[in-house]
């Protein structure tokens, strides 16, 4: 609000300064050549006070007039709601929050010796599921990536199921997801490149137009797992009608 008051001043400013001297000026001649009447005489005060009030304003809060002038004359723009840069510092808020909320489950409330079922398992089953698609690509890794450091998913570290996540669309391609559950998840045109299954339980899976070439299973999971794989690209590099 500060700001506003202080484009507004400036601008009011420089408007009755320049106006008010050249009037005020012109009506002071015309009152010494004998030439104004009442009204000439009466203007002149006016703009002379209109002039001192604003340059009186100037000086009581002198940080306003300059503000305007350094935000008037500024070539660095102001970042707006929705900039790349908000947008990525909101990213990076919303996936540090949420590894803190899990360290604090793993720390505090027993989540690594939990089962599925507990009640400290579901609530971070519950905003594993809620977070990932929030997040751009790279921080889905992260996820992932977090949660697998943190000795909650993958072989024998079968604590957090991440069954019916969301990783549609997401570049998922070398990852190691072996031994994780993901039954029931959404992988629908994901680049899955590589990727590492093995062992993962992937049962009533969504690969609809996902990218497995190269991908890693140990068996037959394709075939076995009641999956949705119409347009995706198997393992060897082939299509799937």
């Amino acid at each position: 609000m500060k700001f506003v008051v202080a484009i507004v001043l400036g601008i009011l400013a420089g408007a009755l300064a320049v106006s008010g001297l050249a009037q005020g000026y012109l009506a002071i001649q015309q009152i010494w050549e004998g030439q104004a009447n009442q009204w000439g005489r009466g203007f002149a005060v006016v703009c002379i006070l209109l002039v001192a009030g604003v340059s009186a304003y100037g000086a009581y809060d002198p940080s306003l007039v300059t503000s305007a002038f350094s935000l008037a004359t500024s070539s660095t723009p102001v970042p707006l709601v929705g900039t790349p840069v908000n947008e990525e510092k909101q990213q990076e808020t919303m996936l540090k929050s949420y590894e803190d909320d899990i360290n604090t489950l793993v720390l505090h409330r027993g989540l690594r010796s939990s089962k599925q079922g507990d009640a400290v398992n579901d609530t971070a089953h519950a905003e594993t599921l809620s977070i990932i698609p929030q997040l751009d690509n790279a921080r889905k890794r992260n996820v992932l990536q977090f949660l697998r450091n943190a000795h909650l998913i993958g072989y024998d570290h079968f604590i957090l199921y991440l069954n019916g996540v969301d990783l549609s669309h997401t570049d998922l391609s070398h990852m190691d997801l072996s031994g994780v559950n993901l039954n029931k998840a959404n992988f629908s045109f994901a680049n899955l490149t590589g990727t590492d299954f093995s062992g993962a339980n992937i049962g009533d899976g969504n690969f609809t137009g996902a990218n497995l070439c190269h991908a890693i299973f140990l068996g037959d999971e394709l075939t076995n797992s009641n999956l949705t794989l119409t347009g995706a690209t198997f393992p060897d590099c082939t299509k799937h009608n």
